[in-house]
């Protein structure tokens, strides 16, 4: 209880990248479930989608699977940061989208303590984050 009471945190319910602007989003659907229990198996087009060599297409699931399809309106990090100087601890993980997000933060108005993400294949995380000092730990 004490510690969430001393905790600040901002929850952005966007679409997060490297551009402002519409992209295509894929999300699957099989029995009634979302891409939630499918988990890398949707995200943003060229995303985790392009990484694994996998399309995402009404084919790759049974019969009974739907994939849908949508436009989201993205921004930079940077936008959603714009107020912010510090951040203590940030988590990334966006199903193969990271590069895309980590080349939207403006890492010289914002400092960011700690980063972690979550990286199954591409590992844009450390491939980027060493030329803004960063060490992986």
């Amino acid at each position: 209880r004490e510690l969430r009471s001393k905790r600040s945190c901002r929850l952005a319910p966007s679409c997060v990248s490297n551009v402002e602007g519409k992209l295509n989003f894929t999300l699957p659907m099989s029995n009634g479930f979302t891409a939630e229990v499918l988990g890398s198996y949707g995200g943003v087009s060229g995303g985790a989608i392009a990484t694994m060599g996998r399309g995402i297409s009404k084919n790759n699931y049974k019969s009974s699977s739907k994939v849908k399809q949508m436009e989201l309106q993205c921004v930079r990090l940077a936008a959603i940061l714009a107020d912010v100087q510090h951040v203590d601890y940030f988590s990334l993980d966006v199903e193969g989208h990271e590069e895309q997000v980590l080349q939207g933060i403006d890492f010289e108005q914002v400092a960011i303590d700690y980063i972690s993400c979550e990286v199954e294949h591409d590992n844009a995380c450390a491939r980027l984050l060493p030329r803004f000092g960063y060490t992986q730990l």
